[in-house]
C-alpha cells in the first residue's frame, strides 16, 4: 500500500532552530595599521598609534577653521539694526547751494478759484462774438509762409522760366556717350583696315587644286570612318572615332571655305 491520497499532501517543514551567534573567547584588539574607511580625506592609514577607534569630535587636519562659510557671526550681529535708507550716504555739506529756479518765459495764467471764492454775479455783454471773431479773422494779414505757397500753387508751370527746356545735365551725358561710342567706332575701322591690309586673295588655280585635294582627303577619311566596327570596347577604339569625327567636319568646313567666291588668305 505505498499509494496513498495522503501522499499528495503537502507537509510543512519545521524551521531549524539557529545556533547562537559565535563569540571569540580571545580579546580582538584593532590592528596597527589599516586603510579601511579612510575614503574620501587625506589620511594615509588608521589606527597607527595601535589605538582604538577615534573620537567623533576630532578635528580632520586637513579641514580648516574658517574653510566652509566663513568665520562664525553668532552674537554679533542685531537683526533690529539693519541698513535704512540714506543711511550710508555722505553726509551734506553745511552751505548747500540754492536750488536753480527757471524764470518764467510767459506770464502764468490765474489759478483755480478756491472753493470759498465766489464769483461776480450779475456782468452781462452785449458783444457778438462771431461776427467780432468774422471781422479779426478777415482784417488779420495772412502769414508770410501760407502766402508764399498759395502764390507758388496759383502760378502755372507753363509759364515758368526754363519750361520744357532739356535739364543741362542730359545733354553733358548724351555727349559723354556720343564721344565713347564714336571712339570704339575709329578702333574697330583701325582694326579691320590693318587685318583687311593683311589679307590677298588666291588665284582660281589654288583654290581648285586646294579644295580637290580636300575633297579626296575627306573621301579617304570617310572610307576608315565607316570601317570601323559597331562595338567599340577599348578606349584607343574610342579616340580614333571621335579623331575621324573631328577630321570629317573640319574638312567639310574648309570645303565650304574654298567654295565662296572669293578666297582670301592672311599673311602670317
Amino acid at each position: 500500500m505505498d499509494e496513498s491520497v495522503y501522499a499528495l499532501v503537502k507537509h510543512s517543514q519545521a524551521a531549524a532552530a539557529k545556533p547562537a551567534m559565535y563569540k571569540s573567547k580571545f580579546k580582538v584588539t584593532p590592528p596597527t595599521c589599516s586603510t579601511f574607511g579612510i575614503q574620501g580625506t587625506s589620511r594615509v592609514c588608521a589606527n597607527v598609534e595601535g589605538s582604538t577607534v577615534k573620537d567623533s569630535r576630532e578635528v580632520h587636519p586637513a579641514v580648516k577653521a574658517n574653510a566652509g562659510f566663513g568665520k562664525s557671526v553668532a552674537g554679533t550681529i542685531d537683526p533690529h539694526q539693519f541698513l535704512k535708507c540714506g543711511s550710508g550716504a555722505p553726509p551734506a555739506p553745511s552751505s548747500a547751494p540754492a536750488g536753480f529756479a527757471r524764470p518764467a518765459v510767459q506770464p502764468t495764467k490765474a489759478a483755480v478759484p478756491k472753493r470759498d471764492e465766489k464769483p461776480v454775479m450779475g456782468l452781462k455783454t452785449d458783444k457778438n462774438f462771431v461776427v467780432s471773431n468774422a471781422v479779426e479773422t478777415i482784417l488779420t494779414a495772412p502769414r508770410q509762409g501760407l502766402a508764399a505757397s498759395r502764390k507758388a500753387e496759383d502760378e502755372s508751370a507753363a509759364v515758368r522760366r526754363g519750361f520744357g527746356e532739356v535739364p543741362t545735365y542730359l545733354n553733358r551725358v548724351k555727349g559723354e556717350i556720343k564721344a565713347k561710342q564714336e571712339a570704339a567706332e575709329k578702333e574697330v575701322a583701325a582694326v579691320h583696315h590693318i587685318e583687311a591690309s593683311k589679307l590677298t586673295p588666291m588665284s582660281d588655280d589654288e583654290v581648285v587644286a586646294l579644295r580637290t585635294q580636300l575633297k579626296q582627303r575627306l573621301l579617304e577619311t570617310t572610307k576608315q570612318f565607316q570601317a570601323l566596327s559597331f562595338t567599340l570596347e577599348t578606349r584607343s577604339q574610342l579616340k580614333r572615332k571621335e579623331m575621324l569625327e573631328q577630321n570629317i567636319r573640319d574638312l567639310e568646313l574648309g570645303i565650304a571655305k574654298l567654295s565662296r567666291k572669293h578666297v582670301l588668305i592672311r599673311e602670317e
